[in-house]
């Protein structure tokens, strides 16, 4: 779902809140209208996770430097993903999973406007008839060198959950992508979202 933030010709850098008044949707000039969501709460973007998918961890990592295909951007942590979800308004608040655990959920039990917003922020990887999801890689590593992968399950008839699990630094796999970072640009930097940023065009439920 893309919702726009537009005044004539130029971007508007910030978008009405969402469900959590810390929360909203921006533009990119690279990654093009509505691939952002700021968490205003932690000062975080984090980018579309839909813009990384069925690349492996030790890929996305390589993309970061200077020509990379995600210049200046970084893998969030398990804490900050979590720190996003909460800030969205989930209560009561869900806690990081435990790093030496493989697998882990959490059932969203009366969260389904939540679950349902914050995957339509954030991009559905895996769309099926039994539901949607946000499957996303941080940079959290478990004991066994995997790194830790938080799911957004929007299901249609069992309760909605948010989901920890484990997954090889050197695999790729299709309806997973990755939470990918950066500090909220300085207000100098927001000039950057011009009208070039319209150029782009995303596929959103």
């Amino acid at each position: 779902m893309l919702r726009s933030c537009v005044v004539g010709a130029a971007v508007v850098a910030s978008c009405a809140p969402f469900a959590g008044a810390q929360i909203t949707e921006e533009d990119d000039l690279v990654f093009g209208p509505g691939s952002i969501t700021r968490d205003a709460g932690q000062d975080l973007d984090f980018l579309d996770v839909t813009l990384s998918q069925n690349r492996s961890y030790n890929d996305i990592a390589g993309q970061f430097g200077p020509g990379g295909d995600f210049e200046d951007w970084r893998h969030a942590t398990q804490d900050e993903v979590i720190g996003l979800i909460n800030n969205w308004g989930f209560s009561p608040s869900v806690t990081p999973f435990d790093p030496g655990v493989s697998s882990a959920l959490v059932t969203a039990d009366g969260m389904s406007n939540q679950v349902t917003g914050l995957i339509d922020l954030l991009g559905v990887t895996l769309p099926s008839n039994s539901g949607f999801l946000t499957d996303g890689i941080t940079s959290s590593l478990l004991t066994n060198g995997e790194v830790r992968r938080i799911i957004i399950i929007d299901r249609n008839e069992t309760p909605d959950e948010i989901r920890g699990v484990s997954r090889d630094v050197d695999a790729p796999f299709s309806p997973v992508g990755h939470y990918l970072v950066r500090d909220v640009p300085a207000p100098g930097a927001l000039a950057l979202f011009g009208t070039a940023a319209l150029a782009g065009v995303r596929r959103r439920r």
